[in-house]
């Protein structure tokens, strides 16, 4: 089970509301345990973007959420919110069960909503597909917010990652 966002609405500059969130997740993961499922946190940007007090929603979440919460890493975000995705790999490799391999163009592109296919953008995935094989990803995941064309964007996405060897 992986929640996916938290609105704009709802998201509140704190280190005590992040923290929260990952208890309420490691509630959801004890409860869906016996069922044989499973909780993962889906990132965006502002997971990454460093709170008044400079310490960052990701690391409350998961400080909070415990073992229990894995996590769905999106590497597009990541970037776009101007964080290291290889750094974020190696610190939360334990807990990583998915992979988004979205990416993005270069800053300031208005196609696709500055999106690329997997490949086609700025982002290295040769520096960064050794390290997925240190984590324990179960699936890895190509996405889009906003293909102009879904099936070049799924072609070249798939290519570009079975030429890496995934």
């Amino acid at each position: 089970m992986i929640p996916p966002y938290v609105t704009p609405d709802e998201r509140q500059p704190t280190a005590d509301y992040w923290r929260g969130l990952g208890e309420k997740l490691a509630r959801g993961a004890e409860a869906v345990a016996r069922h044989g499922l499973a909780v993962a946190w889906h990132n965006h940007d502002f997971e990454f973007t460093p709170l008044p007090d400079g310490t960052r929603p990701i690391d409350h979440i998961f400080e909070a959420g415990g073992d229990a919460v894995k996590f769905e890493i999106d590497c597009g975000w990541i970037v776009r919110a101007g964080a290291d995705p290889a750094a974020e790999l190696r610190r939360f490799a334990s807990r990583i069960v998915a992979i988004q391999t979205k990416d993005t163009a270069p800053l300031g592109t208005k196609e696709d909503d500055g999106w690329a296919a997997t490949g086609d953008g700025i982002i290295d995935w040769a520096t960064l597909a050794p390290l997925f094989r240190e984590t324990k990803v179960e699936h890895i995941v190509t996405e889009h917010d906003n293909p102009s064309d879904w099936q070049r964007f799924a072609r070249r996405s798939i290519d570009h990652l079975k030429a890496l060897g995934l």
